[in-house]
């Protein structure tokens, strides 16, 4: 299906001649799934991000908790650049489903992160409609890698292998437990 869609984003259309040849090219009439993805992408800039937290009991103390983590929550966003993310993660679900969003806490910056995922790299685990763990597999040029990971070698392996062109970063997320694996095969 990830490979469909690509190819529909993409203006790559197979078709059959009448001679009975299938050949590929742009459509002849207008891409309206494509149309379709840059109009909700558009919109879904045009409105503010709304933050509802749930009111879980019925005392004062309760209303002001919820609002707390509403404004908590904006904060977050804010401070992350979220607005940037919202036209993609629109996208991620008319597109493919479902959207990934992974926090995580360093020094670096006084909130958490906020990371979005390509769907097309993510293999959850969904139990009774409960996410319960997170698979995200992607691939990157050596080069890349060498530049976002320096604590795990990858320069000193590239320089050591001479050519190991790409890096497959495998992280696992779940409920307490974030893992990264880094996996490099030279030639």
């Amino acid at each position: 299906r990830y490979d469909e869609v690509d190819r529909i984003l993409r203006h790559e259309f197979r078709f059959k001649t009448p001679k009975g040849d299938i050949v590929q090219g742009p459509p002849v009439v207008d891409n309206l799934a494509s149309t379709f993805m840059q109009d909700v992408a558009n919109l879904v800039t045009e409105m503010d991000a709304g933050w509802r937290a749930p009111i879980l009991g019925d005392t004062k103390k309760h209303e002001v908790s919820a609002a707390l983590r509403e404004a908590t929550a904006a904060t977050y966003w804010t401070r992350n650049h979220g607005d940037v993310l919202e036209s993609q993660l629109a996208t991620d679900l008319i597109s493919w489903g479902a959207a990934y969003l992974t926090t995580f806490v360093d020094g670096q910056l006084d909130v958490p992160h906020i990371i979005r995922h390509d769907p097309r790299n993510c293999f959850p685990t969904i139990h009774n409609g409960v996410l319960t763990d997170l698979l995200v597999v992607s691939t990157l040029p050596s080069n890349v890698a060498a530049q976002l990971y320096p604590e795990a070698g990858i320069v000193q392996m590239v320089e050591e292998e001479r050519g190991m062109p790409v890096v497959t970063i495998q992280d696992y997320f779940s409920r307490g437990l974030v893992c990264r694996i880094i996996t490099a095969v030279g030639r």
